[in-house]
């Protein structure tokens, strides 16, 4: 085989790879995504604010 089937070879393996890496990253943990819903239809709702988080009157 010469360069130019390497090369070619290379490419179509990079390819693959930035595909594969793609396709992982769009599905990886979608709940641990801050103020995201997941993709099963939850509802993210945030907590109340306790009584050391609220806003002093």
């Amino acid at each position: 085989m010469g360069i130019r089937m390497w090369v070619a070879l290379a490419s179509i393996a990079a390819a693959i790879l930035v595909f594969c890496f793609a396709i992982l990253g769009a599905n990886m943990d979608p709940e641990g995504l801050p103020d995201r819903p997941a993709s099963t239809g939850q509802i993210v709702r945030q907590a109340p604010p306790g009584p050391d988080t609220a806003a002093p009157r």
